[in-house]
């Protein structure tokens, strides 16, 4: 019985890493290869009842991949590649709503083995429930994109990977002139700086500073930042949803961005996570298990690339995407983005005014957010990070 435990123990090692896929073979033939997209992958122990009807979810998808032909979809932790031309067939029928019972009725055998498979995958869903609100404000594309451009999710090397050096040169930094059909602009005059605290000179000065000094970034600190760009100024009337006034721009004044500081050192401030309750300009503490918040601020030291020196403080932006989408229909991700953007670039300058060490980063992990602050990331995700601390010189 021991070593059985110990067999099930590295099996689920081997799965964490990525070291496992796990073939179907419901009649004794292979039918599919199924492979865990992150470590919290495990099959449902709820079993698909013959009566029940589901349907595929709206949000798998099926494409090439290679020579294989892959299901996967952004709600599911693993990926399924079908090896039998008949499973593709079945696959097909379940675009409708069917139940295990109307399969076997009808004399299609396959499909119900196919059915209970992807109902504890999480591939299909319950034909006669109604969509959540907060489920029905992402499409398709959005949380897709979501899904597949941050950790958490993904299979396989993401990030600065160079996966085309070998296949071709990079495209020039500066692009050529499109024509010879050319108009001089005038320059600011190289004797005549801007003056320091200018925005001209901000721009600048403005760097990625990821040298941080042994002193830690101070409660004031923080509060300045968060106040400058993250508070709100005032609320205002909208014609079919409340708007809100704050010093960074927001695609139609909606304003989904919520600031959460991941406390590492910081003078005045309890290491933590946090959230910013932007008109009461107060942080509140969350109950997050240590473990969250030191895989927080390791993902960011890697994504600096200072996996000793993690931030001192990292100010990680989530989006309350249902907001947003009440309002814009197939754009809805896209313009939390740039309001994103917005907030980092603001950060940015603020904090090299303040003479702060800096860093927008280019990582996250939203699962590990929905882990520390316990939201349902259909409701609230992350979706951009920024590091600040005390600037070393």
């Amino acid at each position: 019985m021991e070593v059985v435990r110990h067999l099930h123990r590295c099996l689920e090692e081997l799965k964490r890493n990525d070291c496992l896929e796990l073939v179907w073979e419901p009649d004794g033939r292979e039918r599919a290869v199924i492979r865990a997209m992150c470590r919290e992958f495990a099959f449902s122990h709820q079993r698909l009842q013959p009566d029940v009807a589901v349907v595929l979810s709206r949000f798998a998808y099926v494409r090439r991949d290679g020579d294989a032909g892959v299901l996967e979809s952004p709600e599911a932790l693993c990926r399924i590649e079908f090896t039998c031309a008949e499973t593709w067939h079945c696959l097909g029928i379940l675009s409708r709503p069917t139940s295990i019972a109307m399969a076997v009725a009808a004399g299609q055998f396959g499909i119900a083995e196919l059915a209970d498979l992807l109902w504890r995958t999480r591939f299909v869903e319950l034909a006669d429930v109604a969509e959540p609100a907060e489920r029905a404000s992402w499409e398709f594309h959005d949380l897709l994109f979501h899904w597949r451009s941050r950790a958490g999710r993904v299979s396989g090397p993401q990030g600065g990977t160079y996966r085309h050096m070998q296949r071709a040169t990079s495209p020039p930094a500066i692009k050529p002139r499109m024509s010879d059909d050319t108009v001089l602009l005038a320059r600011p005059v190289d004797e005549d700086p801007p003056r320091e605290s200018s925005l001209e000179s901000l721009m600048e000065r403005r760097r990625s500073v990821r040298e941080q000094d042994g002193r830690a970034i101070s409660a004031e600190q923080l509060g300045r930042l968060l106040y400058r760009v993250a508070r709100v100024q005032r609320r205002l009337p909208g014609e079919y949803q409340e708007l809100l006034l704050r010093p960074i721009p927001a695609a139609g004044a909606i304003h989904e961005l919520e600031f959460y500081p991941v406390v590492g050192r910081c003078d005045g401030l309890d290491r933590g996570l946090y959230h910013y309750h932007c008109e009461l300009h107060t942080l509140h503490r969350l109950a997050t298990p240590e473990s969250d918040v030191e895989a927080l601020l390791a993902d960011a030291a890697l994504s600096w690339g200072k996996p000793d020196d993690p931030p001192q403080v990292l100010i990680i932006l989530a989006s309350r995407l249902p907001r947003l989408a009440w309002k814009y229909e197939g754009i809805a991700y896209r313009l939390t983005l740039l309001n994103a953007g917005a907030a980092i670039q603001s950060l940015y300058l603020l904090a090299t005014e303040m003479g702060l060490a800096c860093s927008a980063i280019g990582g996250g992990d939203s699962g590990v957010f929905a882990s520390a602050t316990a939201l349902d990331p259909l409701v609230e995700t992350s979706v951009a990070e920024f590091a600040v601390g005390s600037k070393r010189g």
